[in-house]
């Protein structure tokens, strides 16, 4: 199987792009470009005076976080971290009024937390707090008029990746995650998932359910909004055949959706099969209210060193795809995807060479900025998170260091 890979590969890279015949051409088979690098960066103002200290008063090693911002202006935060290397990753929270002014950090657990995650319901004044605790499970707590609720448990069992999306009409929360599973191939055990999904009703949680029947799944998303609901994930029918990395296998993204809670009965792949072992991976999926459409971001591997960032856009059927990224000899990986109301356009961060954004407004990209060389220029290294709010305006959290300190700084336009 590697041989037949590697000898596929180097066809590949010969032909530099030639599609097989009856198969329509696929953007990634083109050759590699060097725009989304090369370009001059935007500019990012941020605020000044906002950066003033540590989120909470943290100052020890960091592992995730998350964020969001209501309209009112609180921002609250959620990490993951240590406070000395005897203990493993607590789990924290801290909140804002104003980006200068800190609630000291509560802990949240501690017991090896990961995978935080924030969504916020700005009509009903709550904040959605979720994050998994191993040998225990998908944690959720709402943050409402100061007080923090107790943590319910969404999940047990080997899960993983947890994903959330509130319908700000209903104030629904639906959620979706992996669970895993030891499954027998000839001569040995591999790991594998499937998925489930859940959604909360105000109140309580309903049962986890498996509404995605294929065997083996991976990157599962969710999207709301205004009683539609849509499921992302990959499709692994190679792997269900003890089979990977082929020519034709069918490794591309796969939705569902549907307008009554738990139901998704329109079912629909994203592309088509691709005529090079080329791979889809990493799924994020939102929705535009500004333009009433779902945005879907898959990092896309084409072959060693050479990776790009495809969006689609949904009304009814996807779109083609569309490169945000430009290929680059690096891992291309998204990691966020927003949309403003207010100001009418969508917003990408990747990481590619360094950390970039870039806007989209009516099928047309703005230039690359280059997010990592501002943060670098004003004394920041690490990693930046980022929350787009409905006017526009682009709030970053960085977990690493300012001027050499540890900590997580906030700043924003």
């Amino acid at each position: 199987m590697k041989q037949i890979i590697t000898i596929a590969l180097l066809v590949w890279l010969l032909l530099a792009g030639a599609s097989l015949p009856g198969v329509q051409a696929h953007p990634a088979a083109q050759a590699p470009r060097q725009d989304a690098v090369s370009a001059a960066p935007g500019d990012f103002p941020l605020s000044p005076g906002l950066a003033t200290g540590s989120i909470g008063g943290y100052t020890e090693s960091i592992g995730e976080v998350a964020f969001g911002v209501q309209t009112s202006g609180r921002i609250h935060v959620l990490w993951t971290g240590t406070l000395n290397p005897a203990f493993g990753l607590f789990v924290f929270y801290s909140s804002s009024a104003d980006g200068v002014n800190w609630s000291p950090y509560q802990i949240l657990s501690y017991w090896a937390g990961y995978e935080p995650k924030v969504v916020i319901d700005d009509a009903r004044n709550r904040v959605h707090l979720v994050y998994r605790v191993a040998d225990e499970g998908i944690i959720h707590r709402v943050a409402a008029n100061g007080a923090l609720s107790g943590p319910v448990v969404l999940g047990t069992g080997s899960v993983s990746a947890p994903k959330l999306a509130l319908d700000p009409a209903s104030g629904r929360v639906h959620a979706v995650w992996q669970i895993g599973r030891w499954h027998p191939v000839p001569g040995a055990l591999e790991w594998r998932y499937r998925a489930r999904y859940a959604y909360w009703n105000g109140a309580t949680w309903s049962g986890a359910v498996r509404v995605i029947n294929d065997a083996d799944v991976n990157h599962v998303a969710v999207a709301a909004a205004d009683g539609q609901t849509m499921l992302a994930w990959f499709q692994g029918w190679a792997a269900t055949r003890g089979e990977s990395g082929e020519a034709n296998s069918p490794t591309v993204p796969r939705t569902a959706t549907g307008t009554a809670v738990g139901k998704f009965p329109l079912r629909q792949a994203v592309s088509g099969v691709y005529p090079m072992p080329e791979t889809d991976e990493s799924i994020m999926l939102a929705y535009s209210s500004y333009d009433d459409r779902f945005y879907m971001l898959c990092s896309h591997f084409m072959w060693p060193g050479h990776s790009v960032i495809y969006r689609y856009i949904w009304n009814g059927s996807w779109s083609a795809a569309k490169d945000i990224s430009g290929n680059a000899a690096d891992w291309a990986a998204p990691i966020y995807l927003g949309t403003a109301s207010g100001a009418g356009f969508t917003y990408y961060a990747y990481r590619q060479n360094g950390f970039w954004a870039r806007t989209e407004t009516n099928g047309v990209l703005g230039a690359p900025q280059n997010i990592g060389q501002y943060l670098a220029g004003r004394g920041y290294t690490g990693t930046p998170v980022f929350f787009l709010a409905p006017g526009g305006t682009v709030h970053m959290v960085v977990a690493g260091k300012k001027d050499g300190a540890d900590g997580l700084w906030y700043l924003r336009q």
